[in-house]
């Protein structure tokens, strides 16, 4: 496609996509990687994540990562036009949350790699796969919805079922939208 900057209408568009990048850039940019002095992140806006909380870039890296460190993995499905996905984003965000999520690796991914959700069977997001250090994927999943302490529970659990150890029952969630996959 040749692309003609010789009316008005090419001007105003090239100048409409460099400004929306330039901006994307300045609210975004230093912030992603945590140095921004303690003020919140683009992952955590209110700054209360520990200094060494930066998720990896995908998921291959947080399976690299996890295996470097002992760490159990967590893989996140998110979707930005997910309600769900938006109020368990608020959870991730509280403290006793964050504390458990310091002990893992956690890394997000979006609904466009359809190759991990075709190949785990996910159905809805957000959803969350917990992986041994090793690699081994627990065989369960969570998917939707859950209050904070539910969830750090649910990671005590798979933390318990990757050392070999039998999960505590935490018995029914009364939330509409909870499920275990």
């Amino acid at each position: 496609m040749i692309f003609s900057l010789t009316n008005r209408g090419s001007w105003i568009f090239v100048f409409s996509v460099l400004s929306l990048l330039i901006l994307s850039l300045a609210c975004c940019g230093p912030e992603e990687n945590g140095k921004n002095g303690g003020k919140g992140t683009v992952d955590d806006p209110a700054g209360d994540s520990p200094k060494d909380y930066e998720r990896p870039a995908n998921m291959i890296a947080a399976l690299e990562k996890g295996k470097a460190e002992d760490k159990l993995v967590l893989v996140e499905l998110y979707d930005d036009t997910c309600n769900f996905c938006v109020d368990m984003d608020r959870v991730l965000k509280k403290k006793p949350v964050i504390e458990a999520l310091s002990k893992l690796v956690h890394v997000r991914i979006t609904v466009e790699d359809e190759g991990v959700i075709e190949h785990f069977g996910l159905t809805q997001s957000p959803s969350y796969l917990f992986f041994k250090p090793d690699g081994t994927f627990l065989g369960n999943y969570l998917d939707g919805y859950r209050p904070s302490k539910r969830f750090v529970a649910e990671i005590e659990n798979f933390q318990r079922i990757a050392r070999g150890e039998s999960a505590v029952d935490l018995g029914n969630e009364k939330h509409p939208n909870f499920q275990k996959g």
